[in-house]
């Protein structure tokens, strides 16, 4: 019986979506943030739930001393974005994802991306 309990748990969340920069960079500021605005939009309104996918061959920065696992080394945007998604997620080269762990108002930790299992 707890078990029926847990999946209509796991049925009533919605549905990912995972989003890269490529998914709302636009050409100016003004249309990028209304881009992202909808997106976090539909997801303060309970229609998905946000998965930022910041790829490191195509959106980490160009210059001597960026760091792949470091997420403000890569284009993403806004500030919301990194903000108001559910999760942000690094994909380096070699195809592995790495679960980013954001600063919380009650966290004391530096941000620091950790292997997804």
């Amino acid at each position: 019986m707890g078990r029926s309990r847990t999946v209509k748990q796991a049925d009533a969340l919605p549905p990912w979506r995972e989003v890269t920069p490529d998914d709302f960079l636009r050409e100016t500021y003004k249309a990028t943030l209304a881009a992202e605005k909808h997106l976090i939009r539909a997801r303060e309104n309970g229609q998905l739930r946000l998965r930022l996918i910041l790829r490191e061959a195509k959106d980490l920065k160009y210059g001597a001393f960026r760091d792949p696992l470091w997420p403000y080394d890569y284009k993403y945007g806004t500030h919301h974005m990194l903000r108001d998604v559910d999760e942000v997620v690094i994909e380096t080269r070699d195809g592995r994802r790495h679960l980013v762990e954001r600063l919380r108002a009650t966290q004391a930790s530096p941000l620091a991306a950790q292997a997804r299992p």
